[in-house]
């Protein structure tokens, strides 16, 4: 939801505002994930866990700030939300139930703005039985761009892919604290 949108703007010559979405089938995810989540919840189990900051992706707010840093944005706030996708009937995916009433998942949602004008827009779901789990990034841009990955990129997979393709490049970069903004750009091969 940071590096694609800003590699997406290399052939734009102005980005006004993004718009950054991610839709995931919990359901397709090993159980922690789905513990993360809050699948299976009661709604005030939820949000008991969700006050104290437990559930949520981890890394939306710093998505948002890097993604405005690299487009050039002057974000000066950054806000996130937090709410739980109930079910409305009983959602059964393999053997797995999740009854009526109960918790599918969660809805996370930040944005980021630059004088009360909102530049950067996230929703990240992840939730039982998503029937059309994406990426998709649209870029208010010239020219406009609009990205969607449809099925999504399956989180663990993608994760160990770029930490062994974003390693090799690190190895160009010396020694310290590196953000993608100061990294080679991350790839398959040598």
């Amino acid at each position: 939801m940071d590096s694609l949108p800003l590699f997406a703007s290399s052939v734009c010559w102005e980005v006004r505002k993004v718009e950054c979405r991610r839709a995931l089938d919990a359901g397709q995810r090993r159980i922690p994930f789905q513990n993360k989540v809050g699948v299976g919840l009661a709604l005030d189990e939820f949000e008991s866990k969700a006050a104290t900051g437990a559930f949520g992706h981890v890394g939306l707010a710093e998505s948002i700030a890097m993604l405005g840093a690299g487009l050039g944005f002057e974000i000066d706030t950054i806000d996130q939300g937090v709410e739980p996708i109930i079910a409305k009937t009983t959602v059964t995916v393999g053997e797995q139930v999740v009854p009526e009433g109960r918790v599918l998942g969660l809805r996370n949602t930040g944005t980021g703005s630059s004088k009360g004008e909102t530049l950067i827009s996230m929703d990240f779901q992840a939730y039982f039985g998503c029937e059309n789990p994406m990426d998709e990034m649209i870029l208010d841009s010239d020219p406009p761009m609009h990205l969607q990955i449809p099925g999504g990129t399956h989180g663990d997979l993608a994760t160990a892919a770029m930490l062994i393709n974003a390693g090799v490049r690190l190895l160009e970069t010396g020694a310290g604290l590196k953000t993608m903004l100061q990294v080679p750009l991350p790839r398959v091969g040598p």
